[in-house]
């Protein structure tokens, strides 16, 4: 279905008005049925192909903020294409990037994600990103869609085996903010307990141990070594 005039208006006025407004009001479309997320993605249009990165920026910046007010209400086809779409932009220009994680973050919290998807975006995201070279709330972004897939997608995270262990290891390792270190701990608690694959530190009581303070160890080094300071919540 073409998108509406009302949707190509609001589109338009966001991303070369440079108004936010419309964000919510395209939100508020897709919670009432008043139009769909592949609707803005189809009104987008040249916006996502653009030469210049901030024009492509804006147009993912717009589709992301969207997400994150109405991804309760997605299809399960649009997930899928949703997500093939956003897998596909961490290839994008690093100022499309957070833009990018925001929407795999709305997308992470879905309840009708097709499975195999989640295992699809967790590789993305290591294979594509240095997740330490990524601003503090890009980073936190990162954790937040790998804590989202463990509540509700266990089994496939389950599936990678030591993988996805190893992936978080590297994506975790220097990090040196507190409000991304008190996530980061509770990610590596959560592997122990919920009983992931954890390599080399696997089968004892005495090796789950080793990795916890592995962890721990590196992220209160990564910790001493920054000039740390409490900062306020997110």
């Amino acid at each position: 279905m073409a998108a509406d005039l009302s949707v190509v208006g609001l589109v338009e006025e966001f991303v070369v008005g440079q108004h936010d407004a419309p964000a919510k009001d395209l939100a508020t479309g897709v919670i009432d049925g008043k139009c769909t997320a592949l609707e803005i993605v189809e009104a987008l249009g040249a916006s996502l192909t653009n030469s210049e990165p901030r024009t492509r920026g804006r147009g993912v910046h717009l589709l992301s903020q969207v997400l994150l007010l109405s991804y309760s209400t997605l299809s399960q086809k649009e997930v899928e294409v949703l997500v093939i779409f956003y897998v596909d932009r961490l290839k994008d220009h690093h100022l499309i990037t957070p833009y990018v994680l925001q929407g795999l973050k709305a997308l992470s919290m879905s309840s009708v994600m097709p499975e195999g998807l989640a295992v699809m975006v967790l590789k993305a995201l290591f294979q594509e990103l240095h997740v330490q070279s990524l601003l503090q709330s890009d980073r936190h972004l990162v954790y937040s869609i790998i804590t989202n897939f463990m509540d509700n997608r266990e089994q496939e995270l389950k599936g990678l085996g030591a993988d996805f262990t190893f992936g978080f290891i590297q994506a975790m390792d220097g990090e040196k903010d507190p409000r991304n270190l008190l996530i980061a701990f509770q990610i590596s608690r959560d592997l122990i307990v919920n009983d992931y694959d954890l390599g080399m530190y696997m089968c004892t009581g005495l090796d789950k141990l080793h990795f916890y303070l592995h962890c721990t160890i590196q992220l209160m080094c990564s910790r001493k070594a920054s000039n740390f300071r409490f900062l306020p919540p997110l």
